[in-house]
């Protein structure tokens, strides 16, 4: 379940930068002011963020993140592939990831 807020957490988050909602309080940036409100060091929110804007142009691996089929080291990593125009890479380690949680029961 906290991988799945996490997911939805971070879709939000994604689609409030997107629109630049973050400008309505006066903020210069969108990862001060997601440190701001969610307590976390500036690094952190625009790794997020990234993360974010990343996971929306990878629907499966937003998919498996969503639904907790991924952490969101895992998805991050994925994330990272993809930017790195390595696409190739991401259904394989997706799908050995996805294996890896059905022969062992644990979540990747």
């Amino acid at each position: 379940l906290m991988t799945e807020l996490q997911a939805e957490a971070l879709r939000r988050a994604g689609e409030w930068d997107r629109r630049r909602l973050w400008m309505r309080d006066g903020s210069r940036s969108a990862r001060a002011c997601l440190a701001r409100r969610w307590g976390v060091p500036v690094g952190a929110a625009g790794e997020r963020l990234l993360v974010a804007a990343r996971l929306r142009e990878a629907p499966t691996t937003r998919a498996a993140f969503a639904c907790g089929d991924l952490s969101y080291d895992k998805a991050r990593a994925l994330c990272t592939a993809v930017a790195e125009d390595l696409p190739e890479v991401v259904p394989e380690v997706l799908a050995a990831l996805l294996r890896q949680r059905n022969e062992t029961g644990e979540r990747p």
